[in-house]
């Protein structure tokens, strides 16, 4: 990113290098001038492309942060989507200056380029406005995020320095080549219309009318061509003291500061002084007594401005803390309930755990009642099948007899 920016400072120091080269010059030369920093305009714009996915992601984190609202997570997506559309606006600039066509389509879609990306720095520097509004609203606001806003606007102001200079400087080229156009197709019709005015009209007379209305003709595009250059140098100068006004103003009053506090500081030493040397604080003079109230009054000033500060951080702290307490409440009574659900899951459980063990218990004895009525059945089967093979044996033994018997009868 630092390299980025140190590329846009060189942009801006060759644009206005060769502005004030050519304020005075025929705007003629500017084209040939411009193409030795066109790579360097083109690396720069395409070097924004970097910034895209660093930029979200810590937009995405500062939105997660616990001190984010909503209204400051609106306002970081505003400036989010904006800034991303000024980048792409400058990578695409920068990819329409690479091109090579020298055409009159080529510069009008360099126009229409320039005022998208005008018109989304102007939709970024209103997104921002809001967004640093709201963080200044926060309490936990620090030294080091005010000082990064700071920076960050100092940026902005700065590019938007440089995209009028650029919009200046691509004008006075367009301008130019235009004027070379002219020239040349003047200087063809110089060359074609002499053998036809001679031939067609000899007469001396009428030659040196037509020279001296086409000497007329120059004069008028000379001074025609003058007045654009002047008209568009005059334009850019003028934006470019605006800026410097404002910024002088800023100084008067930084100097206003910075005087104030040092006659704060000799008033102080001389009392010192006099105070060492014996001398009472009411002989001090006149005019170091108004010193001395102008500053008390300033102070108070700030200090008021302070209270009302403090004011509005306690406001907001204390409708935090309300918030905080009443979800540390909902957060208790939560707690309470979960609790008394689990002891009642407690209980069912130890509950179903005994009725489980009873029945595991009733379901052993049942079995083991069953394998000794199993065991007795088998040993009354035994015995019963004892009994049936003894009266088997008898009834087999008998019938053996009868047929002795039987066979003795017959013999």
């Amino acid at each position: 990113m630092l390299s980025s920016c140190d590329m846009f400072e060189a942009c801006s120091s060759s644009i206005e290098n060769i502005l004030m080269k050519n304020a005075d010059d025929s705007c003629c030369n500017l084209s040939a001038e411009c193409t030795g920093i066109t790579s360097i305009i083109s690396s720069a714009l395409f070097s924004c492309s970097e910034w895209q996915e660093l930029f979200s992601e810590n937009n995405v984190d500062e939105n997660r942060v616990s001190w984010c609202g909503a209204n400051l997570s609106k306002c970081n997506e505003d400036w989010t989507i904006s800034f991303l559309t000024l980048l792409r606006s400058l990578i695409a600039l920068s990819r329409q200056i690479e091109c090579k066509d020298n055409s009159g389509q080529s510069a009008l879609s360099l126009f229409s380029l320039i005022e998208e990306l005008k018109i989304s720095l102007a939709d970024c520097n209103r997104a921002y406005t809001a967004k640093i509004f709201n963080e200044n609203r926060i309490p936990t606001a620090t030294k080091r995020l005010r000082c990064v806003n700071e920076c960050i606007n100092n940026c902005l102001t700065s590019l938007q320095r440089n995209l009028n200079s650029f919009a200046a400087f691509v004008q006075l080229i367009m301008n130019s080549s235009q004027l070379k156009d002219e020239e040349v197709v003047s200087e063809k019709t110089e060359v074609v219309c002499p053998p036809t005015l001679e031939s067609i009209l000899p007469n001396n007379d009428v030659k040196e009318i037509a020279h001296k209305d086409d000497g007329e003709a120059k004069h008028e595009k000379e001074q025609i061509s003058n007045s654009k250059c002047i008209r568009l140098a005059t334009d850019f100068w003028k934006s470019e003291m605006e800026l410097a006004t404002k910024r002088i103003v800023e100084l008067e009053k930084q100097k206003e500061r910075i005087t104030l506090d040092y006659e704060l500081l000799k008033t102080k030493l001389e009392s010192m002084k006099l105070l060492e040397s014996g001398i009472e604080v009411s002989e001090f003079p006149c005019k170091d007594a108004d010193v001395i109230c102008s500053y008390f009054e300033e102070r108070i000033g700030d200090l008021h401005a302070d209270i009302e500060y403090i004011r509005s951080r306690a406001f907001y702290y204390k409708h935090e803390c309300k918030d905080l307490l009443k979800l540390a409440k909902l957060s208790e009574q939560e707690n309470k309930t979960l609790r008394e659900e689990l002891n009642l899951v407690t209980v069912r459980e130890s509950a179903l755990k005994e009725e489980l063990e009873m029945t595991r218990k009733s379901y052993e004895l049942q079995l083991q009642n069953l394998h000794e009525h199993i065991a007795n059945l088998n040993i009354q089967l035994d015995e019963q099948s004892k009994t049936v093979n003894s009266f088997k044996d008898v009834l087999n033994g008998m019938t053996s007899t009868k047929q002795v018997c039987s066979q003795i009868d017959y013999i």
